[in-house]
C-alpha cells in the first residue's frame, strides 16, 4: 500500500510540473507543449478579464466565474459532485449591523446602544438574557500564574462582566500576555457556563471594534461591550438583547469528479475568487472601478485545474489507483472560505481522502532557475520521499548533459529540495544508492551532497 500512494504520488507531482513547466530546460516545446500552453492561455485570459471585475466573492463577477468553471468541467467530462450539481453554494454575509432594540440594562441603569454600549463582532446575531449578572475580573483562570477570577464562583446559565485588560497592563512581556486575546476568554467564559457577556475597560483606550465583522461564526451567545468601567459592580440583575441585522448572498465552490473506482481520493484545488475592484489597502489601485484582474492569483491555478484534470480523464489506466476530486474554492481572500465550508460539510466525509494539492499563483516561474515551489511536504513524512522521487527524476534526466557549473547548481537545487532526508539511504533500485548513482556517471564529481549544505 505504501508503495502505491508513494508511486501515484511521485506521479502527481510530476505531471503537475509537467503542466506548469512545460519549458523547464529552453528546449524548443513539442506540439503538444504549445497546445497546452495556448490552452493555458485562453482560460486565463477569460478568467482575468474585465468582465468578471475581479471575481470578489460573492460578487456578479466571481458567479461568471463560477458558472465558467461548471461549463468546463462539464466539457472535460467530470462529474457534478457539489450540492446542485457542479455548484456548492455557500452563505456570504454582505452586511452585519446592530437593530434599534438591542439594548443593556445593569440594574437600575438603561444604557444606550452605540453611546453606552455596543456589540461586537463576536456575538451572536440574535440572543437575549435576563437575569444575574457577575463580574468576574479579568476572565483569567491559569494554574501557572496562581491565578484564578472563577474561584469559587457558579456561572452557570448567568452572564458575566469581563475586564477586557489584563494585570500588570499590555506588554510583550506580561506573564499574562496569552489571555490577552478576547475570544479566547469569551470561550472560556462558555465552557463555565456563561450564556452572556458583557465586556468593560479601565482604560478606554483598549476598546474593542464596534464593526461587526462579516461572518456566519460567532461565539453563539450575546456579547456585548460597555463604555462604562463596570469595575465597582461585583453583581447585578441584567437585561441583555442582540438583534444583529445580518444580509447575505451566495458564493460556489464547484466541484467535479473522477470516479476511478478507488479506495482513496486526491483533492485538486484552486481558489477561483479574487480581490475584485479599488482600493481596499496595501497596493490596491486606488482607483475605485479599477479591475484586480488576478491572473496570476489565481486565475493560473485554476487553469492548472483544467490541464490536470483533462489529463487524467484522458488517462485513465495511468491514474486508475486514486480517485480524483477538483475544487475551485472561493472565498480565499477572505479567509479560505470557501474550504472551511467545504470541509465542515457533509460532501467531504464523502471521499477517502488520502492528500489534496493546492494550486496557488503558478502563472510564473523564476526567470533564471525556472523553479517550482512545492510547499506543505511536511504535513506527512510520505510527501517528502515522493518529492525526493520527484526531484530525482528531474536531475537524473538532463545531468549526464550538463557542465559541471550546471551540476553543481542542480545538485544545490536538489539538495535544497530534500534537505532532511537521509540521501545514503534512498536507492536507484535496491542496490545501488542515489549518491554513488550520481558519481558512476560523472566521476569529477568530488563532494557529498551534504557537504554543499
Amino acid at each position: 500500500m505504501q508503495a502505491s500512494f508513494l508511486h501515484n504520488t511521485k506521479k502527481v507531482i510530476l505531471l503537475i510540473v509537467l503542466a506548469i513547466t512545460v519549458n523547464s530546460y529552453a528546449q524548443k516545446p513539442h506540439f503538444k507543449d504549445k497546445k497546452v500552453s495556448k490552452e493555458v492561455l485562453n482560460h486565463i485570459s477569460a478568467l482575468a478579464s474585465d468582465s468578471m471585475q475581479g471575481r470578489y466573492t460573492a460578487t456578479a463577477g466571481e458567479r461568471m466565474a463560477a458558472e465558467y468553471i461548471a461549463k468546463e468541467f462539464e466539457a472535460i467530462g467530470l462529474a457534478p459532485a457539489g450540492r446542485q450539481e457542479y455548484y456548492q453554494p455557500m452563505i456570504v454575509p454582505n452586511m452585519r449591523m446592530a437593530k434599534q432594540n438591542t439594548s443593556l440594562i445593569l440594574g437600575d441603569d438603561t444604557m444606550a446602544l452605540f453611546t453606552d454600549f455596543y456589540p461586537i463582532s463576536l456575538s451572536t446575531n440574535r440572543g437575549q438574557y435576563q437575569g444575574e449578572i457577575v463580574n468576574i475580573g479579568y476572565g483569567i483562570a491559569d494554574d501557572g500564574q496562581k491565578h484564578n477570577d472563577y474561584k469559587d464562583k457558579e456561572l452557570q446559565g448567568k452572564a458575566v462582566m469581563i475586564n477586557i485588560g489584563i494585570p500588570g497592563g499590555s506588554n510583550p512581556h506580561n506573564r499574562f500576555i496569552g489571555w490577552e486575546d478576547l475570544e479566547y476568554r469569551v470561550e472560556y467564559a462558555k465552557s463555565k457556563g456563561a450564556v452572556a457577556v458583557v465586556l468593560y475597560a479601565s482604560d478606554s483606550t483598549k476598546a474593542p471594534s464596534g464593526t461587526l465583522v462579516k461572518t456566519v461564526e460567532n461565539s453563539a451567545i450575546p456579547v456585548v461591550y460597555s463604555t462604562k468601567n463596570l469595575s465597582t459592580i461585583t453583581s447585578a440583575a441584567s437585561e441583555i438583547v442582540v438583534d444583529i441585522l445580518l444580509l447575505s448572498t451566495n458564493a460556489h465552490n464547484v466541484l467535479g469528479y473522477i470516479d476511478h473506482g478507488a479506495q482513496n481520493t486526491v483533492i485538486v484545488g484552486a481558489h477561483h475568487d479574487h480581490i475584485g475592484k479599488g482600493r481596499k489597502g496595501g497596493s490596491w489601485e486606488e482607483n475605485p472601478m479599477e479591475v484586480h484582474n488576478g491572473a496570476d492569483d489565481n486565475a493560473s491555478g485554476v487553469a492548472g485545474l483544467f490541464i490536470l484534470a483533462r489529463e487524467i480523464k484522458r488517462k485513465p489506466r495511468k491514474y486508475k489507483n486514486n480517485n480524483y476530486l477538483f475544487i475551485a474554492f472561493t472565498g480565499q481572500e477572505q479567509g479560505q472560505l470557501g474550504s472551511k465550508h467545504f470541509i465542515t460539510s457533509d460532501l467531504y466525509p464523502k471521499y477517502d481522502v488520502n492528500y489534496m494539492v493546492n494550486l496557488d499563483m503558478i502563472g510564473h516561474l523564476d526567470s533564471s532557475n525556472k523553479t517550482l515551489l512545492i510547499n506543505g511536504v511536511g504535513t506527512s513524512p510520505t510527501w517528502n520521499k515522493a518529492e525526493y522521487l520527484s526531484a530525482k527524476d528531474q536531475l537524473l534526466t538532463a545531468y549526464g548533459e550538463m557542465d559541471d557549473k550546471t551540476k553543481k547548481a542542480s545538485l544545490e537545487s536538489f539538495i535544497e529540495t530534500v534537505n532532511g532526508i537521509d540521501i545514503d539511504s534512498l536507492t536507484i533500485d535496491s542496490s545501488v544508492s542515489f549518491w554513488k548513482y550520481v558519481k558512476s556517471i560523472n566521476g569529477n564529481v568530488g563532494y557529498h551532497p551534504l557537504q554543499l549544505l
